[in-house]
């Protein structure tokens, strides 16, 4: 699960070294300023676009500004696929159904297939469990990197 207080540091310092303000920044990436002032304060979870935006426009891993692991890479990130292309991949690649991917990680089996379908996006929540029970980075599942 996301601890919203290391999020909203990572997310702050960032922003500092940077030297960028949240209405810049909320223009960079397409959302309201509101939206990064409550990233800020705690008050909002990220949706798995907002982190792949934000990795993005920081140049970090999404593991990173989640706070999951200590040091940026700054290695260069690919596009991410649309979830149900990646989710295809990642059963493929860990050689799962649906169904064991759903047993693995307590994650309803209508879920995943909702995902794989194009119906639904994961939630950061549902990310960062994936990638634990996969034992892999958060940007391996989004389809960040390798």
């Amino acid at each position: 699960m996301l601890d919203l207080s290391i999020f909203a540091d990572r997310l702050l310092d960032l922003m500092i070294d940077a030297d960028i303000k949240s209405p810049k920044l909320a223009n960079a990436i397409g959302v309201h300023r509101t939206t990064i002032t409550r990233y800020l304060s705690g008050k909002k979870i990220p949706s798995v676009n907002s982190i792949i935006l934000l990795s993005d426009y920081f140049n970090c891993t999404a593991d990173y500004l989640l706070g999951l692991v200590e040091q940026n890479t700054g290695t260069p990130f690919k596009q991410c696929p649309p979830f149900d292309i990646q989710i295809k991949f990642l059963l493929d690649k860990f050689k799962m159904t649906a169904y064991k991917l759903s047993q693995k990680t307590d994650i309803d089996l209508n879920l995943i297939y909702n995902w794989k379908n194009g119906l639904y996006t994961p939630t950061i929540d549902n990310i960062i469990l994936l990638s634990e029970k996969l034992d892999c980075s958060v940007d391996f599942v989004l389809g960040r990197g390798n």
